[in-house]
């Protein structure tokens, strides 16, 4: 297996770490391998990201299914309870697949991606899948969140009790995972999130297992790439005004200050609600004026000028009041006329129209890829010339073959994290 690399798009490869930590994303106590981490397709022109390594911190001793590519944790000394030699265990996936939108959507390629990772491994589990999902028809209802989480803790009861299942994958989002994870720690049953990105969540027991990178590891990856690898110190964090974007940014800054690097400025909009970044960018302009050198001093020049005066010039006689006086009120024309016409010709240039260049880098963080492909056109807009960073949101192969060719000009050479590696050919044809 190959370390965790980085790919800058555009460009080549470069080795992050050399590492033979194994591929894939983190996850909590055992190497887990996400199900559906590697049916996405790559695309073209080498927009890859950083790839993270798996989590061992707390060790453990995961048992084999189906070869080393799929492994399980299984407590050591304890038999699948529930299974007579011969059973074939069950697998409970937790899932949306009732509705619209993009709940079902995701829904249903995580379970294709179970599917497919179930055939390969010889086909070792009964899938049985509950549904959390729910239809209205055509009726535009908002369903509140108390009552989705009430229908994800009965439907991993049934799981449990009803269906006896070995362990659960899912569900999709951060929310329902936590309403899961606690009724399937307390019947003390692996719960597999292989989406859900809450900082904590494999924290609520030992039977709770987080593929997804949660927010502070890749901000620690990106922030010890940046100044560690590329060498970069000014640095400027754009996240979204939520939890997930708080814990980005302190986490990136804490890791750019400890390696050298300094985020110079930080700034927050809503997400997918915040349409003009006009004063965000405006702000860090301001900024970047601050960082660039100072202009060289003209006044020290002029006070090192030495003035001499010719004796050999012969001085008038002192002119009379009335000569003064007249040849005062033609030089005051004079001197408004030429004041007048130098403004026009020596008019300060427009500040707007200044290239920066002074900050290293821009680390755009995103919850969804509407705002990846929104904010960086902003970046052309202002004259500022950096680097784009980004989390793993950015990862949208296809979204990004789709772009206007100006609009993936505006992320040419973004550098992003990610836990997607696609390895086997058989996942490269699904």
């Amino acid at each position: 297996m190959s370390g965790p690399r980085l790919e800058k798009t555009g460009c080549g490869s470069r080795s992050f770490s050399e590492r033979d930590a194994g591929t894939g994303v983190w996850g909590g106590k055992h190497r887990v391998r996400s199900p559906c981490s590697d049916i996405w397709t790559r695309f073209q022109r080498g927009y890859s990201p950083i790839w993270l390594p798996w989590d061992t911190r707390r060790g453990g001793n995961p048992a084999s299914i189906g070869g080393e590519d799929w492994v399980l944790p299984i407590p050591a000394g304890e038999e699948t309870s529930g299974y007579k030699e011969g059973e074939i265990p069950r697998l409970g996936l937790l899932l949306p697949l009732s509705g619209t939108g993009f709940q079902r959507q995701v829904g249903e390629e995580l379970y294709a991606g179970v599917q497919l990772a179930n055939e390969q491994a010889g086909e070792p589990f009964e899938l049985v899948v509950a549904d959390i999902g729910i239809e209205y028809g055509n009726l535009p209802i908002d369903e509140i969140e108390s009552s989705r989480l009430l229908r994800v803790v009965q439907q991993t009861r049934r799981l449990i009790d009803g269906e006896g299942v070995l362990a659960i994958v899912g569900p999709v989002f951060s929310s329902d995972c936590v309403a899961a994870a606690v009724v399937a720690e307390a019947a003390g049953i692996p719960l597999i999130a292989p989406l859900a990105d809450q900082s904590g969540l494999d924290l609520l027991g030992e039977n709770i297992f987080q593929l997804h990178a949660i927010p502070e590891v890749q901000a620690q990856a990106l922030g010890e790439y940046a100044t560690l690898v590329l060498g970069l110190q000014d640095l400027v964090v754009i996240a979204p005004l939520t939890d997930y974007g708080w814990n980005f940014e302190r986490e990136f800054s804490r890791v750019a200050a400890a390696n050298g690097g300094e985020v110079v400025h930080v700034d927050w909009y809503v997400p997918e609600v915040t349409k003009d970044f006009r004063h965000v960018f405006e702000s860090i302009r301001q900024v970047g004026f601050s960082l660039m050198p100072p202009p060289e001093d003209t006044l020290a020049v002029v006070d090192s000028l030495e003035w001499t005066v010719d004796d050999s010039v012969q001085v008038e006689e002192e002119p009379s009041f009335l000569t003064e006086l007249l040849a005062g009120l033609e030089g005051e024309e004079e001197i408004t006329g030429s004041v007048e016409e130098e403004e026009e010709e020596e008019a300060p240039p427009d500040s707007s129209e200044i290239f920066i260049d002074s900050i290293d880098a821009i680390a755009i963080i995103v919850e969804s890829f509407e705002d990846a492909e929104r904010i960086p056109q902003q970046l052309r807009f202002h004259r500022l010339e950096t680097q784009i960073l980004g989390n793993d949101i950015w990862y949208e192969p296809e979204a990004i073959r789709q772009m206007r060719s100006r609009d993936r000009e505006n992320i040419e050479g973004a550098i992003f994290v990610s836990g997607y590696q696609e390895t086997h050919s058989a996942t490269r044809k699904f």
